[in-house]
């Protein structure tokens, strides 16, 4: 693996480094997780930890070495202590509509891209995501990542989900206005994806789609709340109703314990999404 693609572990880290430095600036607290697609395995590593204190938990982790050899991808969340946010999170935003804004942008693979939007003003918790969702319908970001807690991928590491692995960049910091806040805005302005005749949704199926996990978050529910985000994502992005039951079957943790009736509980699940998009 290490002829394939080129791997300096000291400059690696010290991007890392950086990067932690500038997330030390946005959330006071984050919790540090470790993520296997492969394995499809989560572990919490750290919690409740100043960004910059994360450096030495994933030099402790030999968190590059595992990287490289073991295809483990890291992350980190805003700890769920936060009681306020300043910055919004988008995934796969279009950065022509980003950069008129005051944000930090990483880029995570090709054309893949993680921004940090600043707001002009702290905002709540329960205020964070009718405002993120907002701010996604404008930059055309991943509509179903709009909550506090979602996985940020962290600077010098490989995103092993491709293959090839690409190396998770510093991509720009824009000096635009923040975000401006004057008012709460309404659910109403948040759009659903464009739907053809049939309820077939007008986006075609991407080679290079998400995965279960990359839904789960800390602050999930239950599988059940994950496999439900997930469905209603496959199904926007042109997946059938019987291939995304499918999928679900491959890559849902502990189905077949979780559920007596796999089949009756893919169906109710199936038919909530299509409600719901």
């Amino acid at each position: 693996m290490r002829k394939k693609y080129l791997f300096n572990q000291e400059q690696f880290q010290e991007a890392c480094k950086s990067f932690l430095e500038l997330i030390n600036h946005m959330y006071e607290y984050i919790d540090l997780h470790m993520l296997s697609l492969h394995k499809k395995v989560k572990l919490t590593l750290a919690k409740h930890i100043k960004p910059i204190e994360a450096f030495e938990i994933l030099k402790a982790e030999k968190a590059w070495q595992k990287n490289l050899t073991r295809k483990e991808d890291f992350y980190f969340s805003p700890s769920k202590t936060l009681n306020s946010f300043q910055y919004v999170f988008l995934d796969d935003p279009d950065l022509t509509k980003v950069n008129k804004y005051e944000a930090v942008v990483v880029k995570t693979s090709r054309d893949k891209y993680q921004a940090y939007v600043k707001l002009s003003k702290p905002i709540k918790p329960n205020e964070y995501k009718t405002i993120a969702k907002a701010l996604i319908n404008e930059t055309k970001a991943d509509k179903a990542v709009n909550d506090t807690f979602h996985l940020r991928r962290l600077v010098g590491f490989y995103n092993t989900k491709y293959n090839p692995p690409s190396l998770v960049i510093f991509y720009a910091k824009y000096s635009g206005k923040p975000y401006e806040i004057k008012h709460t805005p309404p659910t109403s302005r948040w759009k659903e994806a464009p739907i053809k005749k049939g309820g077939r949704v007008l986006e075609k199926c991407q080679p290079n789609r998400k995965t279960w996990w990359e839904f789960y978050s800390p602050t999930a529910p239950s599988f059940s709340e994950v496999d439900f985000a997930y469905a209603c994502y496959l199904l926007k992005i042109g997946y059938e109703a019987e291939e995304v039951k499918s999928i679900l079957r491959e890559e849902s943790p502990k189905l077949y314990e979780r559920h007596r009736n796999v089949e009756d509980y893919l169906e109710r699940t199936l038919k909530a999404a299509l409600r719901r998009i």
